[in-house]
């Protein structure tokens, strides 16, 4: 008998034995040649908790798997030794029965359990009479010497299929009914392993009958008739029993009708007041019979199938009908000026009910419906309508409209059957179709420009009639006479160094944003994007950016960069950037910044996506006098310098004893800032992000993670601003 096991431990992990998938192994490969572990090869080495240790192993030394975090392993039946103490305590096995595996757990007191096969099953058809093949797979381990099928069906207990012993079972599903339920156990010897997990099979039993209470005659010439289920592809022939006094028998089956997956079939064009008898095959590949029902004998009675009109009313310039259903039919519309010049209107109408639209003001239609039954000669005719609207119909009217930016949303009324067609006339030019034939009664027009001057209408075509909207008339907003202009910086330190790529990321953010974002006058910022800019280059991008604006425009100005916050001489509210490659690291004040934008006319909004720029920010509490030297490699041929630096006698620089300026130059009104970090803080992003925490909270802020816009206070669809 096998070792008490640790239930909860390892049942669980056995538990995915039963699955159709193995569970995760750990392995790890040695040339085939290897036969031994040995001692304390794996030792203190982070293993995954199920290990699979490689067939052919035939030695495990001594602590080979110490302190590895293994929980359950596979040993082979390959081996020969393995050291008591080659696996820490508690850890548990599997392993073939009747193996040397088997005897060192039973012999080192290890809880173990056995190869657990799955069960798969294989099969392309589950109707009557199919086989279907259940197939036993191991997860690992040596072969089984055979299997032990069972399977449980109406009875909920398992019996086991006898002389099933292979590890295939091939079973026919018609010899029951109903849901029948395998599993396989593996046999070593007189050792069986744990059940698999169950498949199940849907079986449709071994005959195929009639239901008698179901099959009746509908009328005098046609009889319903319904049988047991047997499946989506199984084939069917249908038969009636043929009077033919020559025949030895007094008659005939013959074959009336072919057809798959169907349960029920409704014979039409019978005599009144006749006994029939039909019967019923199911169909091989090759359209032999493989089995036939019981004949069913019905009388049919006198009166004959009719199409019965349930009732239609006029309403306006549509009519609307409804019928009583006929098994199996499908329905045609016929319409006509006169009943002898009907034509189809509609036809393989599937439901009982049908609109029409149109119908002339004060003149004579003619509307029938005929039921028509697929692949036959039956079809039954309704009565004829006849049809004067003295009412006029429903008329398409635009509902609603707005204006959005350059975007108008036009919405009108919505008509049963019919498609539109939208028409525009703009800024006096002749009319003109927009939109043909669309289904919905709804359309958004883009492409429209500031002061432009429109009509719209909407024309409903529903088959003859056809309704035509009033004019709407659309006047686009005025031109904005307010610029909106951003320059958007990248990275300004080192020119690709170590936070390059989330510099870059967080211009593409904010320029995502700006895109998807409108100003108040509907309109959209004018986008400049810069990256590995100098000290002059950005002051001179700030220039090209917004030199040209007035008193009324906005300028946004976004850097994401580095700033540094190790010294506050150095720091001393700055930026990073490269004034001569590779050789200095220039520093661009954000007091040059703010004389720069000083320069600038209008609404000036500074974004800085660096360490301490909020130093940039005017604060009474905070303002000091700089002059702490900045050192730093030069090289005068490649230098522009500034003049308020001097040069130290190491080639260094630093900022000369008269220069002062105070700690906040970006003051409110003339600005307004948001800065990544507090003075003499940190700004940050997690490693490996492509973008900076500051620019994901500024444009979640505004747009929403979800694209919800926040920001829109008034939910007009554009960004509220203060």
């Amino acid at each position: 008998m096998k070792h008490a096991r640790k239930a909860v431990a390892l049942l669980a992990v056995m538990l995915a034995f039963c699955c159709l998938s193995a569970p995760a192994w750990a392995r790890v490969f040695f040339p085939k040649s290897i036969k031994e572990i040995g001692d304390e090869a794996f030792m203190g080495v982070p293993l995954q908790t199920n290990f699979l240790v490689k067939s052919g192993t035939e030695k495990i030394g001594s602590r080979a798997f110490a302190n590895t975090g293994v929980e359950l392993v596979w040993l082979p039946a390959t081996l020969k030794y393995v050291a008591p103490d080659a696996f820490d305590k508690g850890t548990g096995f599997v392993c073939s029965p009747n193996t040397y595996a088997e005897s060192w757990c039973l012999e080192n007191g290890m809880d173990y359990d056995y190869i657990k096969p799955y069960l798969t099953a294989t099969y392309t058809k589950v109707n009557y009479g199919e086989v279907t093949s259940l197939v036993a797979d191991p997860v690992f381990g040596d072969e089984p010497t055979s299997y032990v099928w069972e399977k449980r069906g109406r009875e909920r207990y398992w019996s086991v299929i006898e002389g099933e012993t292979d590890r295939v079972l091939r079973y026919t599903n018609d010899q029951e009914e109903g849901y029948v339920y395998f599993r396989v156990s593996a046999v070593w010897g007189d050792v069986y392993s744990v059940p698999s997990d169950c498949v199940s099979i849907r079986c449709y039993g071994n005959e195929l009958n009639f239901n008698q209470e179901k099959c009746t005659a509908l009328s005098g010439d046609s009889v319903y008739l319904e049988w047991n289920y047997m499946g989506t592809d199984a084939e069917y022939a249908l038969y009636e029993w043929s009077v033919d006094p020559q025949k030895p028998e007094g008659g005939d089956w013959v074959p009336i009708d072919s057809f798959k997956g169907k349960w029920n079939y409704t014979v039409y064009g019978l005599d009144k007041n006749t006994e029939y008898s039909f019967m019923l095959g199911i169909l091989d590949g090759s359209g032999e019979v493989k089995t036939l029902s019981e004949p069913i004998t019905i009388t049919t009675g006198d009166t004959e199938t009719r199409f019965e009109m349930h009732e239609y009313s006029l309403e306006g310039q549509r009519v609307i009908m409804t019928w009583e259903p006929i098994q199996n039919a499908v329905y045609d519309i016929y319409y006509g000026q006169t009943r002898d010049t009907m034509r189809v209107w509609a036809s393989n109408v599937k439901r009982t009910g049908y609109e029409i639209y149109g119908f002339p003001l004060n003149e004579t239609r003619y509307l029938q419906v005929r039921a028509r039954i697929p692949n036959t000669n039956y079809v039954f005719w309704g009565p004829v309508l006849e049809i004067t609207p003295t009412e006029a119909g429903p008329s398409v009217e635009f509902e609603s409209w707005e204006v959005n930016g350059d975007v108008v949303k036009l919405q009108w009324t919505p008509l049963s059957g019919c498609v539109y067609d939208v028409y525009l006339s703009l800024n006096g030019v002749e009319e003109t179709c927009i939109a043909e034939g669309i289904g919905k009664n709804y359309l958004d027009v883009s492409g429209l420009r500031p002061g432009d001057k429109g009509t719209f209408r909407v024309k409903a075509r529903c088959g003859t009639w056809n309704s035509t909207s009033a004019a709407k008339e659309i006047e686009m907003p005025a031109v904005d006479d307010v610029a909106y202009r951003a320059l958007l910086i990248g990275e300004v330190n080192f020119k690709g160094g170590m936070y390059a790529a989330r510099n870059y990321g967080d211009v593409e953010l904010v320029t995502e944003m700006l895109e998807n974002v409108k100003t108040p006058g509907g309109t959209h910022y004018s986008v400049i994007r810069e990256q590995d800019l100098s000290r002059s280059g950005i002051l001179s991008a700030i220039q090209e950016a917004f030199g040209g604006a007035d008193e009324n425009d906005v300028s946004l100005l976004f850097i994401a960069t580095h700033g540094d916050v190790g010294h506050v001489g150095r720091y001393a509210g700055s930026l990073s950037t490269v004034e001569v490659p590779n050789k200095v690291h220039g520093t661009l004040l954000i007091a040059d910044l703010a004389a720069e934008l000083e320069k600038i006319k209008g609404t000036k909004i500074v974004w800085l996506g660096s360490c301490g720029s909020g130093a940039g920010i005017y604060d009474e509490d905070e303002e000091e006098n700089i002059a702490d030297p900045y050192y730093g490699e030069y090289n005068e041929d490649e230098w522009d310098g500034w003049p308020e630096y001097e040069i130290n006698d190491d080639g260094g620089l630093w900022l000369s004893d008269s220069e002062t300026f105070d700690v906040g130059e970006l003051r409110m009104p003339d600005f307004q800032v948001l800065a990544a970090a507090r003075y003499r803080y940190v700004s940050w992003g997690r490693a490996g992000d492509t973008r900076n925490a500051f620019a994901e909270f500024i444009t979640d802020g505004v747009c929403g993670p979800d694209g919800s816009m926040p920001a829109d206070m008034n939910q007009d669809g554009e960004l509220t601003q203060h």
